[in-house]
């Protein structure tokens, strides 16, 4: 599928590492999307923001706890607040503007553990929700200055991942089921899709123009979806990390090993710093989870020529 020449070897000589990283497998990753701002939600049961303006290697900036795994972490639209899923099946809420920087609002309830936590803006709200997928097979709609949802989405299965572009939201489950659904109509499904992998889906990212999007599963592969479907198409992973050109199914850079599982990944508010968690990846259950797994955050500065038009596996 790709060429195996020199060219097309990624290099990692002028990736950091991130200062005082979490004590457990890192869970997600994101990006303020105003400022070089880091969430890291992690199975130590934290969510650490760090502040990667003035250095590298990160300052932190705040530390909430959960009483179990925080499995996933989003960013308010204009950066002030952080919001936490966890395994109790609550979500958290961290205002960074208000001075303490160590206890969280809960603003969500669930009956079984929150896999997946996005901000968005629902037509006709007057602030931003929040929207929490769980493993009880449903999608809660939240206005945060309210104890209780202001709208459910049941699901065929749990909830493994979720996105938010626009008005768009992307619902990965378990038995490789993928819904859209429209958020003017946020308690019904628009389409109801099947991942193209054969194995159960950990991610999912929609495209940035909105024709597709992508899909990660646990067998170590990525597959295209567009909503075109003559133009879907999978490629497959090595273990590392790859860059693509998805118009031009191309691997731009193949990079090497990184010491461990890579667990999570984001990119910056303008594409210039990559993030990537490496550590143990739970595939084969706790007895598993030995010291001998690294727990680091690598930040890998994106080259113009790794920019153009690529996609992740």
């Amino acid at each position: 599928m790709a060429s195996s020449n020199a060219n097309n070897q990624g290099d990692l000589s002028k990736d950091a590492t991130l200062d005082n990283p979490p004590e457990d497998s890192i869970s997600e990753l994101a990006w303020s999307p105003v400022a070089n701002h880091l969430a890291v939600a992690s199975w130590d049961n934290s969510i650490r923001v760090y502040d990667l303006s003035h250095s590298v290697k990160g300052e932190g900036k705040a530390l909430f706890s959960f009483p179990s795994p925080a499995l996933s972490c989003a960013w308010w639209p204009d950066g002030s607040k952080v919001v936490g899923a966890g395994a109790d099946g609550s979500a958290r809420l961290l205002d960074l503007a208000s001075g303490n920087l160590n206890s969280a609002q809960q603003v969500a309830q669930h009956d079984a553990p929150v896999r997946a936590v996005r901000m968005a803006q629902i037509p006709n709200s007057q602030c931003p929700i929040a929207v929490t997928g769980s493993w009880d097979h449903e999608v809660k709609y939240w206005d945060l200055r309210q104890s209780t949802p202001i709208g459910t989405l049941q699901c065929p299965e749990r909830v493994y991942a979720m996105d938010i572009r626009g008005s768009q939201l992307l619902v990965a489950t378990a038995g490789r089921h993928i819904g859209l659904v429209d958020l003017n109509r946020p308690t019904t499904f628009a389409e109801a899709l099947q991942s193209p992998l054969k194995h159960q889906t950990r991610t999912v990212c929609w495209i940035p123009d909105g024709s597709g999007y992508g899909v990660g599963s646990i067998e170590g592969r990525c597959g295209i979806s567009y909503i075109d479907e003559s133009k879907r198409y999978t490629s497959g992973s090595d273990g590392t990390f790859c860059f693509w050109d998805k118009d031009a199914h191309h691997r731009l850079k193949a990079f090497p090993i990184v010491g461990g599982s890579i667990t999570s990944t984001a990119f910056n508010m303008d594409g210039s710093i990559f993030a990537y968690g490496v550590g143990y990846d739970w595939s084969r259950g706790y007895a598993y989870n030995t010291r001998d797994h690294p727990n680091k955050i690598g930040l890998h500065p994106v080259s113009d020529t790794e920019s153009l038009s690529l996609i992740l596996t």
